[in-house]
């Protein structure tokens, strides 16, 4: 993590990402996928996705992360939903927020069972699902047909 550490205050994202990668292999290989430690190298994971402007990378890693949290009684699965929430709020293309802000309410409805929620967690429920109703109410380029 210290190399990782390094490589990201230098600003070497490209760097960053290989040692991300490299420790994701190991910790899942040595210790398995649901590993604290393994799902500590994924949250870094979404963070550099984050910094590269891969919103819709960092959200689904954020999102995998929670719910692997959720389902091992992890309370920081409430704060994985929030990033996760917070990238998909910068996602532009609606084909990749559509899908994404329905899995984001589905981890969401589950983490929801954990601890208590605040007033930040309803309020940043409540963006998302008029965002996400309001994505689903318009056709997007890729579902209407090309003009003749």
């Amino acid at each position: 993590m210290a190399y990782i550490n390094d490589a990201l205050a230098a600003g070497d994202l490209e760097f960053a990402r290989v040692l991300v990668d490299r420790l994701k292999q190991h910790t899942v290989g040595t210790l398995g996928a649901t590993h604290p430690y393994t799902l500590e190298a994924y949250a870094v994971d979404a963070y550099i996705a984050y910094l590269e402007r891969d919103e819709g990378r960092a959200t689904a890693v954020s999102l995998h992360v929670a719910r692997l949290r959720h389902e091992q009684g992890d309370l920081r699965a409430r704060q994985d939903v929030l990033r996760a929430a917070a990238t998909w709020n910068l996602i532009d293309d609606p084909r990749t927020a559509l899908p994404l802000g329905r899995e984001l309410l589905a981890v969401w409805e589950q983490s929801a069972t954990q601890g208590v929620p605040d007033s930040t967690d309803d309020q940043a429920r409540r963006q998302a699902e008029t965002r996400l109703r309001s994505l689903a109410r318009y056709p997007h380029p890729a579902d209407t047909p090309a003009s003749a």
